[in-house]
């Protein structure tokens, strides 16, 4: 399936003011087919350069908004701008999706984006699936991940899992043309040879038009598109909606298999990661999840009594992943008998991390004080009296915070779209490993 875009850098060669001059220019340019082949359907993904756009071209700008009530250009993408999502800090993109989503909101009638659409950033978090989660987004694209120095990615539709659990569906190109997809004969067979869940879903995703400093569709393309549409030896080309094939994808998602964590990227190694030393894939890789042992290999939250134990009579290994707890053929020297020396060693092989400092913890206790007046140089309110508080659970433990709040203030759990939850009781904040907690701090009326 064909779908017009326009990847624009907003800032890379040029200052941002050439960037939003390269909005109106793609805008334009994307505009002009639509009249000319029925079948032709764009998407743009970045509301700064919708909103760019109605400042400069105001008229063009409502060309556009007619174009998205007629269903031949969609607007999706969820975030402001195409961000990055390893060198900025958590906050930021949590303000991208909630900035973006509210013009997303804007633009469409009332309906975020259902789409995170990130073509061109230097890898992908693993905390990426919990924040679209939190801001309504069910789905994944890019093409970014072709750009690999050594290994390939593994599939080309597949169930992404975050850190924290939260599942997105998703689809990666697998061939890379770079930003400026042509609708070549040779493009065409590439996204449909390597389409590696061809054997679940028939279909692939192929964005036509330039990108990078933008452009988008040309007549040319649509032209060929036109001329391909049925022609033997190739895939049956047909343009579409981006969201739309993806709900014929997510019908699909008990089949696609699962990749875990984050999305690394082997090219662009000047930035930030959170990935191991390998990710699990090649059956070698696999042995990273598995420890040798003897006897017996327990797994429990911190803290808490409840978990998994294994006792064995035999020699091998344990492997523990994805909440499964089982033996391996990891084989290690047989340890018979239980001394203190062992019994410390278990109590310390269940920590993540290394029992924090007084100077820099609180000891367990997950207090939270705060003093609003303090922060009036940083911390912005949502309204009078009304301010945001976020909570990242970073060493993979449940358990629950105490919110301590001064009278005549109350707390209530949200998500990154700020929408009201449920009273937090006494101040107690749940929280499940690695969970991004948003609380709404407001004083009563």
């Amino acid at each position: 399936m064909l779908t017009g875009h326009a990847h624009i850098d907003l800032v890379w060669l040029w200052p941002e003011r050439v960037g939003e001059a390269k909005a109106v220019h793609s805008f334009a340019t994307a505009d002009r087919p639509i009249d000319m082949y029925p079948q032709f359907r764009f998407a743009y993904s970045q509301t700064a350069s919708y909103a760019a756009v109605s400042r400069s071209a105001p008229t063009l700008h409502r060309r556009v908004l007619h174009r998205i009530g007629q269903k031949r250009w969609e607007a999706s993408g969820a975030m402001e701008v195409e961000s990055d999502t390893l060198p900025p800090c958590g906050e930021a993109l949590a303000r991208s999706f909630l900035l973006g989503q509210q013009a997303f909101a804007g633009l469409r009638g009332g309906k975020p984006s259902r789409l995170l659409w990130l073509p061109d950033v230097f890898g992908y978090a693993g905390c990426l699936p919990q924040l679209m989660r939190q801001t309504g987004v069910e789905y994944f694209f890019t093409t970014k991940m072709t750009w690999g120095a050594v290994t390939k990615f593994p599939y080309s539709s597949s169930v992404w899992r975050g850190d924290d659990g939260s599942e997105v569906v998703a689809h990666i190109v697998s061939q890379n043309f770079g930003y400026n997809g042509k609708t070549s004969l040779g493009e065409l067979k590439g996204h449909a040879f390597g389409h590696r869940q061809s054997d679940v879903h028939h279909e692939f995703l192929a964005p036509a038009g330039y990108g990078d400093g933008g452009g988008g569709p040309t007549e040319e393309m649509c032209e060929r598109a036109r001329r391909v549409a049925n022609l033997a030896s190739l895939p049956r080309v047909k343009w579409g909606g981006v969201e739309p094939f993806f709900d014929r994808l997510a019908k699909l998602r008990a089949k696609l298999p699962t990749y875990r964590g984050e999305c690394y990227l082997e090219y662009h190694r000047g930035v930030f990661t959170t990935v191991r030393s390998q990710q699990p894939g090649r059956p070698q890789d696999e042995a990273m999840w598995e420890v040798p042992g003897s006897r017996w290999a327990a797994v429990s939250d911190e803290g808490e009594h409840d978990g998994l134990l294994v006792v064995t009579g035999s020699k091998y290994g344990f492997s523990a992943r994805d909440g499964t707890l089982g033996v391996s053929l990891l084989r290690t020297v047989p340890i018979t008998g239980y001394d203190q020396k062992h019994a410390a060693a278990y109590a310390q092989s269940l920590l993540r991390e290394r029992t924090p400092t007084p100077h820099l913890a609180d000891l367990g206790r997950h207090e939270i004080a705060l003093a609003l007046g303090r922060y009036d140089s940083w911390a912005k309110p949502l309204a009078r009296g009304r301010w945001p508080l976020r909570l990242h659970e970073t060493l993979g433990r449940r358990g629950a915070a105490q919110l301590r709040l001064a009278a005549g203030w109350t707390a209530r759990r949200t998500d990154l779209l700020e929408k009201p939850g449920a009273l937090l009781r006494e101040g107690r904040v749940p929280f499940r490993p690695y969970e991004i907690v948003s609380v709404i701090v407001e004083a009563q009326r």
